[in-house]
């Protein structure tokens, strides 16, 4: 509800606004779910954890590549345009591998608290 209002996708000075959020509310909260949405088990944590971490690094490792790639393009005499495309992609590749990593480290210490709640 918040973020309707602080993106201002909905109006809420107007009745309209305020039934159309009452009913996105009810709508969220009347989904169904299934026990292993509401509280994932350890075991599930663990395996994104082991999934996530190594995929992180290697596309991390792998943009990092690609950046010193296009900087050889750069320095090489290639057109503009090629160079800049080619760096855009690495740094891409780049930030998805730091931001896989960091979920992995997400699912790492939720995994450690389920097995210390245990």
């Amino acid at each position: 509800m918040e973020f309707s209002v602080a993106c201002g996708l909905i109006p809420t000075n107007c009745s309209l606004g305020k039934l159309l959020l009452r009913k996105i509310k009810l709508a969220i909260m009347d989904t169904p779910r299934t026990e292993t949405q509401r509280t994932p088990h350890g075991k599930q944590y663990y395996r994104r954890w082991m999934l996530r971490a190594p995929l992180g690094l290697v596309l991390v490792g792998f943009g990092l590549s690609l950046v010193i790639e296009a900087g050889f393009y750069k320095h090489s005499g290639a057109a503009t345009w090629e160079w800049v495309g080619f760096g855009t992609l690495a740094l891409v590749v780049f930030n998805s591998g730091l931001c896989i990593f960091g979920d992995a480290i997400l699912q790492r210490v939720r995994y450690e608290r389920t097995q210390l709640a245990e």
